[in-house]
């Protein structure tokens, strides 16, 4: 009974492997078939349950929402503690900066960085002494 157990533990624990490399494939591959919204990220972060600090007000970028809003979801779900994420603009640089910290070594903060790819940003996965931390960079419109 207990190697019965352990079987269709791992058996699961493999099953969302797969579906996790598949999710990832969607995203990076070409023609992966997403909706584009105009996403306001600002709103989308509190809808998730995250205080959001900074200097800018809003972050509007063109991604599949609700698919931006499951891989932060994972994502809080996977952080060793509760995520800060902060948005300030950068007028010499004409770019608005995005970060979240802490954030887990999961699938789901892979996923996250696929999605702000996608979505225009250059993304970067940092240590720091609060530990790990997604950085993006979106180049501002117009």
């Amino acid at each position: 009974d207990e190697a019965r157990e352990v079987i269709a533990r791992q058996s699961q624990r493999l099953a969302l492997a797969l579906d996790d490399v598949r999710q990832l494939g969607r995203l990076v591959g070409p023609g992966n078939g997403s909706r584009v919204d105009e996403v306001d990220v600002v709103a989308l972060l509190r809808a998730c349950g995250l205080q959001v600090s900074g200097d800018c007000a809003q972050l509007t970028v063109a991604t599949d929402g609700a698919q931006l809003q499951d891989v932060i979801e994972r994502t809080l779900r996977e952080a060793p503690a509760r995520p800060r994420a902060s948005i300030d603009a950068d007028e010499k640089e004409a770019a608005t900066h995005f970060t979240l910290e802490p954030v887990g070594g999961g699938f789901g903060v892979q996923l996250l960085r696929a999605v702000l790819e996608r979505a225009g940003a250059q993304v970067s996965l940092l240590q720091g002494t609060q530990g790990r931390r997604v950085a993006a960079r979106f180049p501002r419109q117009g």
